[in-house]
């Protein structure tokens, strides 16, 4: 799956070629459409937009917290830190967390190399530069706050970029990761030890960067009403801050148990 990020931007690419030149001016769609296409990111009407149009950054939290949660959204994922994955998940964390008297907060990886006010426009300098950002901020948080811990958390081209990133981490760096949780970028085999028993991976039916290509609710359903992809992830990230080694799971359904 490391080669998934120049493969999608290739696909983006051309799917922007067909579609003409970004439109500043787009509106990004705050409420997918049910079982939309893998590009479909924009209202009905403003295609013009192109599929990788950047989005707004999110912003940084300050200070320290017990646990940080970086995540790479999808891209053109809007919100922000990711309305499909970064926001939902990261607010069940922080309401897990508080159940237990604890911090946690959620960093929006950066990248984009032209405007740092920006996010993931589908080419591979902007996937360099969010590489580069986790590690970036991994280093600063540690000298800033020397017992924080870190959740690392990709979806779609986010999820090659988190796989990427363990490879620019240090053993020191590594020891302070808790979890790595993906969402529609395959099943964590990409993740290395001593990472890889703490991933958990989710792949929902029909999900095409999980190469599969079943009738399913598809790539990005992870937020849909009455699914609990959101609460498992954070349920496996609390879990494993707290010393219970659940090693590497795969998840390919809404609604299971962990």
């Amino acid at each position: 799956m490391l080669g998934y990020a120049p493969v999608l931007a290739t696909l983006l690419a051309a799917v922007n070629a067909q579609l003409g030149a970004p439109n500043p001016n787009c509106t990004v769609v705050e409420k997918l459409v049910p079982n939309p296409g893998p590009f479909y990111m924009f209202e009905p009407g403003k295609a013009d937009c192109g599929a990788g149009w950047a989005v707004p950054f999110g912003p940084v939290p300050p200070g320290c917290a017990k646990l940080e949660v970086l995540v790479a959204r999808g891209t053109s994922e809007s919100g922000p830190i990711g309305q499909i994955v970064g926001d939902p998940l990261v607010a069940r964390v922080i309401r897990d967390m508080k159940k237990l008297n604890e911090t946690a907060q959620g960093y929006p990886v950066q990248a984009s190399h032209v405007d740092p006010s920006k996010q993931y426009p589908a080419d591979m300098l902007n996937f360099i530069t969010g590489v580069t950002d986790v590690s970036k901020r991994i280093t600063a948080q540690i000298q800033a706050c020397p017992d924080i811990k870190f959740a690392l958390v990709g979806y779609s081209q986010g999820g090659s970029v988190m796989s990427t990133a363990q490879l620019m981490l240090s053993a020191e760096q590594k020891e302070k990761i808790i979890a790595v949780v993906l969402y529609g970028s395959g099943d964590g085999t990409t993740i290395l030890d001593p990472l890889k028993d703490r991933t958990i991976a989710n792949c929902a039916v029909g999900d095409f960067a999980c190469g599969d290509l079943q009738q399913g609710p598809g790539h990005t359903s992870y937020n849909e009403r009455g699914t609990i992809w959101h609460d498992r992830s954070s349920q496996y990230i609390v879990q494993q801050l707290h010393g219970k080694a659940l090693g590497r799971k795969i998840m390919k359904t809404p609604n299971d148990p962990l």
